[in-house]
């Protein structure tokens, strides 16, 4: 079994297991989006009434990418219970990230969305694209925040930071993702799914990879 600190140098399997995981969770549940989008839309209409918006539609949706894209980038390891550690962490994760969104943040997406934007970018409020910017930046990084911090708690090594810095790393892609697909696609399903799951995964797997190089390192320093 490879050394999941790093000893061996940088894991190159981590982000490449990432992406192919992410990338294909994303795209078996393309039409996740245009669900949260018609939420994001009619939550003062209550779009829970409609067949397709439901929380347990949603649930399903990040559960079933979570455990996915989890198992995948856990099998980085070399190492079956780590796979299932990840998987598990990932369904969870994810899953209650969609729950959270759902059930609790349903009307505030875009109050979230235009917070973000204006206390990281300070960009002004009155964008012609503002409401699609800010529905998918508040969508993105409640999702990537609290489905990277899971993920993040079953890292082998330094638990706690890996889950901050995943949530980290999450909220800042996939709001990214997010806003680009309700921007330029109009929140349809799309490759772009695929696409953007992909290079989530790409990332998480990048983070993991360089933390346990530093962590390694920091850990051997102290030792000598």
């Amino acid at each position: 079994m490879a050394d999941p600190s790093g000893r061996e140098g940088l894991n190159w399997r981590l982000p490449i297991f990432g992406g192919i995981g992410f990338g294909v969770g994303f795209a078996l549940i393309c039409g996740f989006s245009s669900i949260i989008f018609a939420l994001a839309e009619n939550s003062t209409n209550h779009a829970f009434s409609y067949p397709l918006i439901n929380p347990v539609m949603g649930v399903g949706r990040g559960f079933f990418v979570g455990g996915i894209g989890g198992a995948t980038l856990g099998l980085a390891f070399k190492d079956k219970k780590y796979a299932l550690h990840f998987a598990i962490a990932g369904a969870f994760g994810f899953a209650l990230a969609y729950f959270y969104l759902i059930n609790f943040l349903y009307d505030t997406v875009y109050d979230i969305g235009r917070l973000v934007i204006k206390t990281v970018f300070g960009l002004p409020t009155d964008l012609f694209i503002e409401s699609f910017a800010a529905q998918g930046v508040g969508i993105g990084s409640v999702i990537g925040a609290i489905g990277g911090f899971a993920l993040g708690l079953a890292s082998p090594k330094g638990r706690i930071v890996c889950a901050f810095l995943l949530a980290i790393v999450g909220a800042f892609w996939f709001a990214n993702a997010f806003t680009f697909e309700s921007t330029i696609y109009d929140g349809s399903c799309s490759t772009w799914n695929a696409l953007g799951g992909a290079v989530g995964g790409i990332l998480f797997g990048f983070a993991l990879a360089i933390f346990y190089v530093i962590y390694d390192k920091v850990k051997s320093h102290r030792t000598n």
